[in-house]
């Protein structure tokens, strides 16, 4: 255990190194025009998966000027507040970019100059001029048209981008690197157009149990591998294509949770290139821990955070790993005073002599309430068997609603609530997602602190082991 913590501590280090080395000054500054002493806000979500934005506020001075500095350790999209507007820019380290900021026809018209603002101005002019047009009537388009029109109005929607792109690169003066680039990403917005909308037709199909077919004209866009080799996954359009691609052509896992995150882990490993491989795993494992998968995934874990590209998402990782040791085996289970519908007090305690099967819940969980649908043969066996006891305890913020409910009040014993134990509880059974399942022994020790749902084939046989086995008070 020593020695994992101190090659854990070792690894951490060098990446705080790397990344301490990799940080430059940049600077947002700039002027307000007719307005003075004006909140700006700077927002930087580092670590997306965890929704957790690092925010930088200042005001502007009498003469409306401001001025941001802040380290910046890799190129990255910055959400900009100023009064209650905001726009996107994309910031690399040591960049030193000024915006001139007027007010027409009640919305800010920006400027940009300065060291690195080609491209942030170029991503403002392509919104200001194609794409806020396109946003206003894009949900109704994505709803009601069929097919061949919907592609037809991507066909149309690319044509007139080109040419919008075509002036902004001359307006910004883009040097062949930037040209470049916008080209390449003109390909993704292209592709996110019909991954949206294929993700749309796929929750539909999900809804009404069908299956979902992507339509074979789709495949020739999404299949270009260019799309994989641009790899930028500074600019906001590039992760959402990421994310859209993983999550509506990626895998299509049913049943076993860790089984399908699994799944999710191998085509991520399988089908992106460095950069957007190490933020697609980093989101991953972070989804696979908060659903209790870290053991099923743990040698993902390891190559990922001694080879990510992203020091400050391995942090986090393993700040979240730090927590995720489980109860062991033979461990005792923790035990707080519980609530019943009456208001009672219970402990686990007062179960001892019994094998316990503790069913973390809430009401408004659908997962939940599916799996005690088909917990049915479970309970039919056990019906008789005396040595058994099931116990559900509910996670519910609103008691009332928990108290009401159809779950609560279907006639089963030990129906409980964490009441004033809602913290300690769900910290010391490390209670990250729900349903979560716990056995607990005649003697009150831990038997497997994530023990499988209750349709799980083996799980008849485990209790059963428990069950035979004498109680020794």
């Amino acid at each position: 255990m020593i020695k994992g913590t101190r090659m854990i501590i070792v690894l951490s280090l060098c990446f705080l190194a790397q990344w301490l080395q990799a940080q430059k000054e940049t600077v947002i500054q700039g002027r307000i025009n007719g307005e003075a002493s004006k909140e700006i806000r700077l927002v930087y979500n580092k670590v997306p998966f965890i929704n957790k934005p690092l925010e930088l506020r200042s005001q502007s001075d009498s003469t409306g000027k401001f001025f941001l500095q802040f380290p910046l350790d890799r190129p990255t999209t910055l959400d900009f507040y100023q009064g209650g507007q905001s726009i996107s820019i994309l910031v690399a380290p040591g960049d030193s970019i000024y915006m001139n900021l007027n007010m027409v026809d009640s919305q800010y018209v920006y400027q940009f100059s300065g060291r690195g603002y080609k491209e942030a101005y170029l991503n403002y002019l392509n919104y200001m001029k194609f794409d806020k047009d396109v946003i206003r009537t894009f949900h109704d388009k994505l709803k009601n048209l069929g097919v061949p029109a919907y592609q037809e109005q991507v066909e149309s929607w690319m044509k007139e981008y080109n040419k919008v792109l075509k002036q902004n690169l001359k307006s910004v003066d883009a040097d062949k690197s930037l040209q470049k680039l916008a080209k390449e990403m003109a390909l993704i917005k292209e592709a996110n157009y019909y991954l949206i909308y294929a993700n749309f037709q796929k929750q539909k199909a999900v809804q009404n149990q069908e299956s979902y077919v992507l339509p074979e004209s789709f495949k020739k866009v999404l299949d270009n591998k260019e799309l994989f080799s641009i790899d930028y996954t500074p600019s906001g359009e590039y992760q959402n294509f990421l994310l859209l691609h993983l999550t509506t052509l990626g895998p299509q896992p049913q049943g076993d949770m860790c089984a399908g995150v699994l799944m999710f882990l191998d085509f991520v490993d399988s089908v992106y290139a460095k950069k957007s491989h190490d933020e697609l795993m980093g989101r991953v494992l972070w989804e696979g821990m908060n659903n209790g998968c870290f053991k099923e995934m743990k040698s993902y874990y390891d190559a990922y955070v001694t080879t990510s590209y992203y020091p400050d998402y391995v942090q986090t990782l393993q700040a979240k790993a730090a927590q995720m040791v489980d109860l062991e085996p033979g461990d005792m289970a923790p035990d707080f005073e519980f609530m019943d519908k009456e208001g009672n007090t219970h402990k686990i305690h007062d179960l001892r002599g019994k094998v316990v099967y503790l069913d973390f819940w809430a009401t408004w969980c659908g997962p939940c309430l599916q799996s005690m649908k088909l917990s049915g043969p479970l309970k039919e066996h056990f019906k008789d068997n005396p040595n058994v006891a099931f116990v559900y305890i509910s996670t519910d913020q609103n008691v009332e609603k928990w108290k009401n409910h159809f779950v609560t009040n279907n006639g089963e014993p030990n129906m409980w609530h964490l009441g004033n134990s809602a913290y300690a509880a769900s910290t010391a059974y490390r209670i990250q997602t729900i349903p979560r399942y716990v056995i607990i022994d005649k003697n009150g020790k831990i038997v497997d602190a994530n023990a499988p749902r209750p349709y799980a084939p083996e799980l008849i046989d485990i209790l059963e082991k428990e069950a035979a086995k004498p109680y020794a008070p």
